[in-house]
């Protein structure tokens, strides 16, 4: 995520060649807004917002045992946390 975020940010790629290519591949999917939040294309949803893996376990957990209180299972789960 932080290599796609520099790229359309600062147009700076890693260094080595083969994560270059594969940043360049991938960014046309991705756009950052104005307050600097990525967001990836969707064809079938609206954009998705794209967060790192420390926020990911606080969202999953919120979802779970949070205000939600709903214990569904991991497909569930997974379905309330892309939308």
């Amino acid at each position: 995520m932080d290599p796609i975020v520099l790229f359309l940010r600062n147009d700076i790629l890693p260094e080595e060649k083969r994560k270059a290519d594969k940043v360049q591949r991938k960014a046309p999917r991705f756009w950052l807004s104005e307050d600097q939040k990525l967001y990836k294309h969707s064809f079938s949803r609206p954009y998705l917002l794209c967060i790192h893996l420390e926020v990911m376990e606080q969202l999953l957990e919120e979802l779970h045992e949070g205000i939600c209180r709903s214990h569904t299972g991991c497909k569930s789960l997974s379905y309330r946390a892309l939308s």
